[in-house]
């Protein structure tokens, strides 16, 4: 198969994607295969269905950018397949491309999945164009969109004469193949792929126009943790006909690596991009500032151009401070490709670029203060290849994602199953512990009968009733709890709610006065349009706000009902005093990604749909109302929409803590019938050995019970121990 296995013996980044994740899934997954021997029946139910859950663990890591930003050029020398993607000019990348790298989903018989259209979907692409149609009859409901239909008729008829009668009996179903090729690639993804001859077979028919989704299957060789790499149709698109199906993939993205052109970076026209960047998490985007090769003088040029990109950043998205990388794609793919040993064969310039870089590298050492640029093959002397990839910047980048991944969601959700293995484990021990001195003591009984003893182990037998009540007990805390954080979700729902209602007002009535103000001075029509920015990073802060205080609060409450709870299930286990709790380390807000902020609106429309806007006769007062209603109209399902994911994501994250705390109650409380059942077979064992004193048979019981007892206290303190090494680990990592 044409590059499906990655080069060998050339440039590798420093720094592994996954490297921290992965250590912590195998410890993880360890403490399961050790828990699941200590609590035989006991709490076998999360353990198993946490041990499934790791074993499906994913890091998601989306390639958003401008059509033509080189992104297909930069997988290829990310993953050390160059040629695999297709990286022309023209085609470019039609679908949503998934590259999976030892994931669950990955299969030894298929390489490659590629899913089409359903019939309803693609019915409404071509009758019209689908969203923008529906954004321009918004704007201009008598307009009839000439260029844009001319445009889908087009798409329509390709697609009809690409495919003729297998149109129809494509659309809904998926493709297989075993071996991937270039050809197959080009063929399903590419939709500027020109059409040379009329298909004489299967093999020849081009089907990129239909396609919704592919899907590559890989061995997990270039990262250290499974991976899926989400390569996305370029995001000025001006006909916006797979927007929705972008904005999708990237909700269910853990990182975010955002691609620019050194030549055209965050220009003007770039609105759908920066609407992309305001509905994602961004404290886990990384800019790449691609094609550097492209320029005349990158050394002298570079700064300047990254200046831009931070200030024009900073302006639309302030607060954020974005790790930004330069480099090139091409540079990167030659460096894979050429004799790994050569030396002295790049031009002069390109040597020069490098040592500048290098100095620049020596000089942030020497201030402490190394950032994702300062990774990367710096031992000398180096090939030329090692100069490429180093110039390239994807050691640089292969640096800051392994960070971002990190501490993306993947992570957070495991270092919360720590610490549930912890208190389970803890419980488990200590219920151990006890039934071990128990049977320590009537092991000594069954030897020299001790009338005292007998006395002391009658006092501690548990009463049913009361367990009962106190299994009841935690039940109530649990539903006090829930009841608690429904009431909290409720309320900042609310709040949030009349807040980004608020904000449309305020911004639907500055917009009409403006525009009255701009009549009024005769400015020409061409020279006025409606920026819906301010609006946008307006709901964002208060969406952000909003998750922060209700996580925060949310936070405050289980500080105070979590111990309580603790303290009731471990006041069950009589013994030492209550274990101390795993450190959590530095905890930080996980918001989610607000995709609905990325939404294109009739108002982002370019100057074409504007003209014809602006040529209906209506007074100023006429206008600047009908624009009034346009802004509620367009932003008010945004509103909900924001609304909906933020409570969606409450009470994912309060589901999370009483489905885990009420799994270790049921540990718990299995642990407790254990004991009782322990209880009675004693009283059983008390009354053979007054009838029966020779009771050998029962003491080589007890002798195995016993040795499996202290077996299972050493085996559960050793997973303490790599528990505690768990989180002191990741919090270093962190802090």
């Amino acid at each position: 198969m044409p590059n499906s296995a990655p080069l060998g013996n050339r440039p590798e980044p420093a720094t592994a994607i996954g490297t921290d994740l992965e250590q912590a899934r195998g410890q993880l997954l360890a403490c399961c295969a050790d828990l699941t021997v200590v609590l035989e029946e006991q709490g076998s139910a999360f353990v198993d269905e946490t041990a499934h859950y790791l074993s499906r663990m994913s890091c998601k890591i989306a390639i958003i950018g401008q059509v033509k930003a080189g992104k297909s050029t930069f997988i290829n020398a990310l993953i050390r397949r160059p040629g695999l993607l297709p990286a022309h000019v023209n085609p470019w990348t039609s679908a949503v491309t998934r590259l999976h790298f030892g994931t669950s989903e990955t299969k030894s018989d298929v390489a490659a999945r590629f899913a089409f259209f359903s019939n309803d979907e693609w019915r409404q692409l071509i009758h019209g164009g689908g969203h923008i149609r529906e954004l321009t009859k918004r704007l201009v409901p008598d307009f009839e969109v000439e260029l844009l239909q001319h445009y889908v008729d087009a798409m329509r008829e390709r697609s009809e004469r690409r495919l003729g009668d297998r149109l129809s009996f494509v659309l809904g179903t998926e493709h297989e193949f075993q071996e991937l090729t270039p050809d197959i690639l080009e063929r399903y993804v590419c939709t500027g792929l020109e059409d040379l001859a009329a298909p004489t077979n299967d093999q020849s028919v081009i089907y990129s126009d239909v396609v919704k989704q592919a899907d590559l299957f890989f061995p997990a060789q270039e990262f250290d943790f499974p991976t899926v790499l989400i390569d996305t149709p370029g995001t000025n698109d001006p006909f916006l006909v797979r927007d929705e199906i972008t904005r999708r993939a990237l909700e269910l993205a853990d990182v975010y690596v955002v691609m620019l052109t050194a030549r055209q970076t965050l220009s003007v026209s770039d609105l759908a991009l920066l609407r992309m960047l305001r509905g994602l998490n961004q404290q886990r985007i990384a800019i790449f500032i691609n094609r550097i090769d492209e320029l005349d003088d990158p050394a002298n040029e570079l700064p300047e151009i990254i200046e831009f990109v931070k200030s024009r950043l900073a302006r639309e998205i302030p607060s954020i401070d974005f790790p930004i990388i330069a480099g090139s794609g091409a540079w990167a793919h030659d460096a894979l490709c050429i004799d790994p040993s050569a030396t002295g064969t790049l031009p002069s310039d390109l040597y020069e670029f490098d040592a500048n870089r290098r100095r620049q590298l020596a000089w942030r050492r020497a201030a402490n203060d190394d950032g994702p640029g300062s990774v990367g093959h710096d031992t000398y002397p180096a090939t030329d290849a090692e100069i490429l990839m180093r110039c390239s910047g994807v050691p640089a980048l292969t640096s800051a994602l392994a960070e971002l991944a990190s501490r993306s969601r993947s992570g957070h959700v495991m270092r919360q199953l720590a610490n549930s293995f912890w208190e389970i484990a803890q419980l488990s021990k200590r219920g151990r512990e006890q039934e071990l001195q128990k049977l320590l003591a009537e092991r000594q009984l069954l030897q020299e009968p001790a009338p005292s003893t007998l006395t002391d182990w009658n006092e501690a037998r548990p009463d049913t009733a009361e367990t009962d009540r106190i299994i009841g007990k935690l039940h109530s805390l649990l539903e006090e709890l829930r009841l608690q954080t429904d009431r909290i979700i409720d309320g900042h729902i609310s709040d949030l709610s009349k807040i980004l209602r608020d904000s449309i007002e305020d911004f639907s009535t500055i917009e009409a006065y403006n525009l009255r103000e701009a009549l009024s001075h005769r400015y020409h029509s061409e020279t006025w349009q409606c920026d819906t920015s301010p609006l946008r990073s307006k709901l964002q802060t208060a969406a952000v706000d909003c998750y922060t205080y209700a996580e925060q609060t949310l936070r405050d409450i289980e500080a105070v009902m979590l111990p309580k709870l603790r303290q009731i299930l471990h006041g069950l286990l009589p013994g030492n005093q209550l274990p101390p709790m795993l450190d959590q380390g530095p905890e930080g807000f996980h918001v989610p990604n607000l995709t609905a902020l990325a939404e294109p609106v009739s108002l982002d429309l370019s100057t074409p749909w504007w003209k014809r806007w602006w040529g209906a006769q209506r007074s100023a007062s006429q206008r600047s109302d009908e624009l009034m209603r346009i802004i509620r109209d367009e932003f008010s399902p945004i509103a909900q929409s924001l609304c909906e994911t933020i409570r969606q994501h409450l009470e994912e994250r309060r589901g999370v803590v009483l489905h885990n705390s009420k799994m270790i109650l049921v540990t718990t409380a299995e642990l407790l019938q254990q004991q009782a059942y322990a209880y009675r077979e004693h009283q059983r064992q008390q009354a053979a050995h007054v009838a029966d004193p020779a009771t050998s048979d029962r003491i080589s019981r007890q002798d195995a019970r016993i040795a499996e007892l202290q077996g299972h206290i050493a085996l559960t303190s050793r997973t303490l121990e790599r528990l505690q090494h768990l989180s002191e680990s990741w919090n270093r990592h962190l802090s």
